[in-house]
């Protein structure tokens, strides 16, 4: 089970790769802030009709909150993963990974999911390309990753 923030979720709608999450991860849960935030918050902006109509993912409700100093997305994907056991989290934000490493739950993030489906064949842009989709998107990446999907 993965447990999915919208960071991950918008960013890979805006560049065209939602579909790799149920090839890399396979089936999807999102607590229900990040679906309000990406699809009732942000209606008409990128993520939303692809996250709604999106069949390998699953809104779960959270039965305790964690109080801290994540947004409300961030804290219900921490707390969902701990009550629902997840194998993984799938989180961008720097504080989130720390806060979820902290609670013994593995992290994933955009960059991986890209930098897999690389590897297995499933992206077609070339390097070049998929890091101008991601600059355009608004996502930050560091040299050292930039530098690794290089090594490809």
């Amino acid at each position: 089970m993965i447990i999915c923030n919208s960071g991950p979720l918008i960013t890979l709608s805006k560049i065209g790769y939602l579909h790799l999450l149920p090839a890399i991860l396979g089936r999807i849960f999102i607590p229900e802030a990040v679906y309000n935030e990406v699809v009732e918050n942000g209606a008409g902006l990128p993520g939303a009709e692809e996250v709604r109509n999106a069949d390998f993912i699953r809104v779960l409700k959270v039965v305790n909150i964690l109080l801290g100093h994540l947004d409300l997305g961030e804290t219900e994907v921490i707390v969902l993963a701990k009550e629902k056991n997840a194998k993984a989290v799938l989180l961008d934000d720097r504080k989130a990974r720390t806060y979820a490493r902290g609670a013994d739950i593995e992290v994933f993030r955009t960059m991986f999911v890209l930098y897999s489906g690389l590897r297995r064949g499933l992206i077609k842009d070339s390097y070049e390309e998929l890091l101008t989709k991601l600059h355009r998107a608004g996502m930050r990446i560091a040299d050292h990753i930039v530098a690794r999907l290089y090594e490809q």
